[in-house]
């Protein structure tokens, strides 16, 4: 059960107080209380724990804070909807939730940082205040070192923010990879624009220390062989960790794909996650198509992957970028690609919004 609190209600509040002391009352009840900037308002939250079939909801609802009363499945509590609106936060300026959009375009091995540096000149050119950048590699995951190097990694973030950039989203594969992150943006101070990390699997190490840490937010991105359900638990576990400052990904899932495919979308997700959740959800469209194609129509299929989950209601799109595609894999799209990219993102997020508009 979540408790929403009347808006902007004190944090030291004796209705507060008495409200804790009355749930106390009842055997094997636990609670914890959380609160969220928003906007406008702050919204105050008592996650009650434990078996709640002896509270008088009725009770509840008399007493002059209690606004309104969620129940939700116990092992998403942390990641609730929020019935006031669409939850989020807000970081270096942006507010990220569920009825936002950002746009990360990138590289996603960073070998050079030079190439990392123009791509980064390329996006600031197009007004884009996000990006992401692979600075680790994967197997390198039990080292703190980056595969760049750390002069690398700090020539990257320096790079990010002098271009303007104000998050950049950083994949880390382990906990000194993390530690690495963090003291490196330490040194930088503000010279380092703001850090999304990016994790997956279920290292359980990696996850209970970026849920502890409160200097990145966390896009925790869905195995494409794992389930929706265990993507939104772990996310669940991340939050309960304290970092409520989430969000989940999805790159595709395991199934019969099409022209060359590596994964199979799930767009559908992304609405039954908002339902179940206040995470905002990011897509990789790069990722799922895994190549350069071209439909018949002309656009690239990494365009039509991606205008299938910003249609959805997506509000971050992932996409790869670099000055020499031939050398960054299949998947990238040259930096001349980039305007066309990001002019088809808008036509396809307003005609969404003009969806939502349908509803007023």
């Amino acid at each position: 059960m979540i408790i929403i609190l009347q808006t902007d209600l004190p944090t030291i509040s004796p209705d507060l107080k008495e409200l804790l002391a009355w749930l106390d009352a009842h055997d094997g009840v636990q609670t914890r209380v959380y609160s969220y900037e928003g906007q406008q308002h702050r919204v105050t939250e008592v996650h009650v724990l434990g078996p709640a079939t002896g509270i008088d909801s009725r009770a509840l609802l008399a007493m002059p804070v209690v606004s309104q009363i969620v129940e939700v499945a116990p092992k998403l509590a942390s990641i609730a909807p929020v019935p006031s609106g669409s939850g989020g936060f807000e970081y270096m300026g942006l507010r990220f939730d569920q009825d936002a959009m950002h746009i990360f375009p990138g590289i996603r091995a960073v070998t050079d940082p030079s190439d990392a540096l123009e791509t980064f000149a390329a996006i600031a050119a197009a007004g884009v205040p996000t990006a992401h950048a692979g600075v680790f590699a994967p197997r390198q995951r039990l080292h703190d070192a980056p595969s760049v190097g750390v002069a690398g990694l700090e020539n990257v973030l320096v790079g990010a923010g002098e271009h303007g950039l104000r998050v950049v989203c950083v994949p880390v594969y382990g906990v000194a990879q993390l530690e690495a992150l963090r003291a490196c943006c330490e040194v930088l101070g503000t010279d380092a624009p703001g850090v999304l990390v990016k994790v997956e699997g279920r290292d359980i190490e990696l996850l209970e220390a970026v849920g502890a840490q409160r200097d990145f937010p966390v896009l925790y991105q869905r195995g494409p062989h794992q389930g929706l359900e265990q993507a939104m638990e772990t996310c669940a576990e991340v939050a309960a960790g304290g970092n409520r400052h989430i969000m989940l990904g999805l790159a595709g899932v395991n199934g019969p794909q099409a022209g060359g495919h590596v994964w199979t979308g799930d767009f559908g997700s992304i609405a039954a996650v908002k339902r179940a959740t206040r995470l905002p959800v990011a897509v990789d469209a790069s990722a799922i198509v895994g190549g350069r194609w071209l439909a018949h129509d002309g656009f690239g299929d990494v365009h039509h992957m991606t205008a299938q989950g910003v249609i959805a209601g997506a509000n971050m799109v992932f996409v790869d970028v670099h000055p020499s595609p031939g050398r960054a894999g299949a998947q990238a799209l040259g930096l001349e690609a980039l305007g066309l990219y990001l002019e088809d993102v808008c036509l396809v997020r307003e005609a969404y919004l003009n969806r939502r508009r349908l509803l007023e």
